[in-house]
């Protein structure tokens, strides 16, 4: 697999004691890239738009005072029926 050929190439260049990843293994990973997964989309990933951003960001935080509130009136609710 891709890992195995990850780790493969590590420990070789640790034998050879020259850094990695190097010019020489880029090339060979740019490689095999080319040749087996030539399917793959080349664009960029992007950031989303701001304002799915400040919705994923403001979905926990608003939610953490709700279950914060549950959690206190739940524990009076036990509190008076013990």
């Amino acid at each position: 697999t891709y890992n195995n050929f990850t780790v493969c190439t590590e420990e070789i260049a640790e034998c050879l004691l020259i850094p990695w990843p190097n010019p020489l293994v880029e090339g060979i990973f740019v490689g095999i890239h080319r040749a087996y997964f030539h399917n793959c989309p080349t664009e960029e990933l992007s950031d989303p738009p701001p304002s799915i951003v400040l919705a994923l960001v403001m979905t926990p935080i608003c939610l953490i005072p709700i279950m914060v509130v549950l959690v206190v009136l739940k524990s009076k609710n036990t509190d008076g029926s013990a």
